[in-house]
């Protein structure tokens, strides 16, 4: 899904990994990185992901 999403973007997009990310926190930090345009459209892109998942409820986990 990350790819589809930069491929849709333009952005480059980079989640903290797993073995990276704080064991006790429910959220990820997310790295957007190409022009303020691609960034903005990857935020869009990433934010109707989470609304999507937010409609189906909480306890389905977002795997991108």
């Amino acid at each position: 899904m990350i790819k589809n999403l930069q491929q849709r973007s333009g952005a480059r997009i980079q989640i903290t990994r797993d073995a990276d990310a704080d064991p006790t926190s429910l959220t990820r930090d997310v790295e957007l990185m190409g022009t303020q345009e691609q960034i903005s459209r990857a935020e869009e892109l990433i934010n109707e992901v989470i609304a999507e998942v937010m409609i189906q409820g909480p306890e389905v986990t977002l795997w991108i």
